[in-house]
């Protein structure tokens, strides 16, 4: 029985090619079926939360009040920029975020510096509580944001 140049049976050479091949082929065909794979299947994929208009509807287990013109806090995760913002009571805001699996987190928030006589307090708290944040769930039209105490904002889709 002859070699290979891997030392092995021409035959058995010839199955680790085959095998090899395998994978990825099969790996693309799940893909494609349009599931979303199977390995998070309870889990929320990053797509399902970025492009989209979010409403805060609690903070730190509260009920969230209205910002400045009666306008609620917002959040769009923009996938392409890689960037969070919207309006956060006050002021316009704008963070670098990373998504990974089930895992969220924010980099330093900028924003405008409008003084506004109602949603100061509330811009406060939420701009405090974005680099907290460490990990997301969504459920149908809810999206909640997490730190490691728990749940710190609650969003429903707008």
């Amino acid at each position: 029985m002859g070699t290979g140049r891997s030392g092995r049976s021409g035959r058995a050479g010839r199955a680790g090619v085959g095998r090899g091949l395998r994978l990825p082929v099969l790996a693309m065909l799940v893909a494609g079926c349009g599931g979303g794979g199977s390995p998070g299947a309870g889990k929320a994929e990053p797509a399902a939360i970025t492009d989209r208009e979010w409403e805060l509807a609690t903070i730190d287990g509260q009920p969230s009040p209205l910002g400045a013109g009666g306008r609620p806090v917002t959040l769009r995760l923009d996938a392409a920029a890689g960037r969070g913002g919207g309006f956060a009571g006050c002021n316009r805001y704008s963070a670098p975020y990373r998504l990974h699996h089930d895992s969220l987190s924010f980099g330093p928030a900028i924003s405008t510096k409008m003084a506004c006589a109602a949603g100061m307090d509330l811009e406060r708290r939420y701009l405090v509580a974005l680099p907290v944040i460490t990990t997301f769930a969504r459920t149908d039209s809810t999206l909640t944001l997490s730190g490691p105490s728990g749940p710190l904002a609650r969003f429903r889709l707008r």
